[in-house]
């Protein structure tokens, strides 16, 4: 349950309800980051002290009363509500610092994305006139091939090509087979007989 300003105006000092006062919605919306930072740090100061105060009290009266909780007593009742409602102060004002830290950081993001367009936006004019500048490469000319070389045909001498069957030897580069060599000499044999019986014709 959260303390209302007439709860508060019977437990607190005129300090603290000037904090509780100034953590309430209508009040605390018109504070600045750093009003607002130094009111949080005063308000958990002063919880703290209440907290530390119960504690101290709790034990004296655990040791007067010999109850096992020592929250006997007028005094630590009223301490322990003043802790509460300063602790319900200083939740209320953290959490206007964390709504206001939360819209820095956005309109931080808003800001550098705006700032991220405009220099795209600037950059794109500038890339558009270098391409329009830029004039297109010359393409250098083809070079000519030379023409290519015929090798000169090479021709046989009517020697070089007789027959083998007419007498004359084998191509050049090729080998005679065995009937080549064969028909070669027969013929060489005949003319041999022909010469000699005209020899002997010529005698008589």
């Amino acid at each position: 349950m959260a303390y209302n300003r007439r709860q508060a105006e019977r437990l607190l000092t005129a300090a603290e309800l000037e904090l509780f006062d100034a953590s309430l919605a209508s009040a605390v919306s018109a504070l600045t980051p750093a009003q607002l930072k130094a009111k949080i740090g005063r308000a958990r100061r002063l919880r703290d002290k209440q907290r530390d105060l119960l504690k101290r009290q709790r034990l004296a009266s655990r040791s007067a009363t010999g109850t096992k909780g020592g929250r006997s007593g007028v005094a630590n009742a009223r301490t322990a509500d003043k802790a509460k409602a300063l602790d319900e102060v200083l939740a209320r004002l953290e959490k206007r610092a964390e709504a206001l830290a939360r819209q820095a950081d956005a309109e931080a993001r808003r800001e550098a994305a705006k700032r991220a367009a405009a220099i795209r936006k600037a950059a794109k004019p500038k890339a558009k006139a270098a391409s329009r500048g830029r004039k297109p490469a010359a393409k250098a000319p083809a070079a000519k091939l030379p023409a290519p070389t015929r090798a000169p045909k090479k021709t046989l001498s009517k020697k070089a090509t007789r027959s083998p069957a007419r007498g004359g030897g084998a191509l050049p580069g090729r080998k005679d087979s065995a009937g080549a060599k064969a028909l070669r000499a027969n013929v060489g044999r005949t003319r041999a007989v022909s010469k000699r019986r005209q020899a002997k014709r010529d005698a008589r």
